[in-house]
């Protein structure tokens, strides 16, 4: 399983942002242009990121946003209500596949509910073989039946 290095050093959001994208290779946003609204929550928040095992987060990152814009104005109340943020990882995003003899073919059908776009998309791995050429694994196209083609009607005008 692949670790975050030190999370219990991290002490901000960007920084916590970088550490996912470092550790698990995902995009997630690490800076905010200075008009988004969520700017000042980003740059001034400290959190303190802690570790768990799953089913838990794998890892937690929480910090106090009850002083940073837009969330103070519920400063000005009698009786101020927390405002605690949570950032929470899960568990790391599956391997990514090796699109190397990945196949796809398109399959055109007439459009209705079931396809409103008039196709169908079948992914699939091509044929696999070994270092020696031999065989190793086949994955045949099958027509689906709603693309199967009256080939008599493809030769009328």
């Amino acid at each position: 399983m692949t670790d975050i290095p030190n999370p219990e050093s991290i002490q901000t959001i960007p920084d916590f942002m970088t550490a996912i994208a470092d550790t698990f290779g995902v995009e997630v946003p690490v800076t905010l242009v200075p008009n988004h609204p969520l700017f000042a929550l980003w740059e001034e928040t400290a959190i303190a990121v802690t570790e768990s095992t799953p089913p838990e987060p794998r890892y937690s990152g929480t910090g106090d946003m009850a002083t940073v814009f837009p969330f103070d104005f519920a400063q000005s109340a009698e009786n101020p209500p927390e405002m605690n943020l949570k950032i929470e990882v899960f568990q790391p995003p599956p391997p990514t596949v090796n699109p190397r003899g990945l196949k796809v073919t398109v399959f055109p059908v007439p459009k209705s509910a079931a396809h409103p776009h008039g196709v169908i998309v079948k992914r699939g791995f091509g044929e696999s073989v070994d270092a020696a050429g031999n065989l190793v694994a086949a994955n045949p196209s099958i027509v689906p039946p709603e693309a199967a083609v009256d080939l008599d009607r493809l030769d009328q005008p």
